[in-house]
């Protein structure tokens, strides 16, 4: 399995859909909604947010994205994140969260945060070993999926 930079918009937008279908209460964002942006909105995208996808037997099996935290110019959050089923305990996740935390720390960020479900138990476990903890802040998906709690953890770097 390899980790590469994600530059070409039409493979963007294959892994994202696929990760929408299949994990649905995971993200902000809907199938639906995703399926809704026009070429241009996925090659912008593919411009503003650094992407890395997991690569195995030349198939796109995992994605994570990061991005400047608004709130605060010295965070950054880890996005997107995905591994496919048929790509788990493989190593992905890891390998994809360490590509993220390169990048973050390669533009001098001093934290990365993301925003987790609560009943993801995989995903919180993978965060935590890598070495994110939670803080205080908690919340929920934006309607319609509002009653899935999530929160969010850190890692400094």
């Amino acid at each position: 399995m390899k980790i590469e930079p994600l530059q070409d918009w039409r493979r963007l937008k294959k892994i994202r859909l696929e990760a929408l279908a299949e994990a649905p209460d995971a993200f902000g964002s809907t199938h639906e909604r995703a399926l809704s942006y026009d070429d241009d909105n996925w090659r912008q995208q593919t411009r503003d947010l650094p992407t890395f996808v997991a690569v195995l037997n030349n198939i796109d099996v995992g994605m994570v994205r990061g991005t400047a935290a608004d709130e605060d110019e010295r965070s950054a959050y880890l996005i997107s994140m995905w591994v496919a089923p048929e790509a788990g305990g493989q190593g992905a996740g890891e390998r994809l969260i360490q590509s993220i935390v390169e990048w973050a720390r390669a533009e001098k960020f001093d934290r990365l945060r993301l925003d987790v479900a609560d009943e993801n138990a995989s995903a919180i476990a993978l965060y935590q070993r890598v070495g994110f903890r939670p803080t205080a802040k908690v919340g929920s998906l934006p309607a319609p999926r509002q009653h899935i709690l999530e929160h969010q953890q850190e890692l400094l770097l």
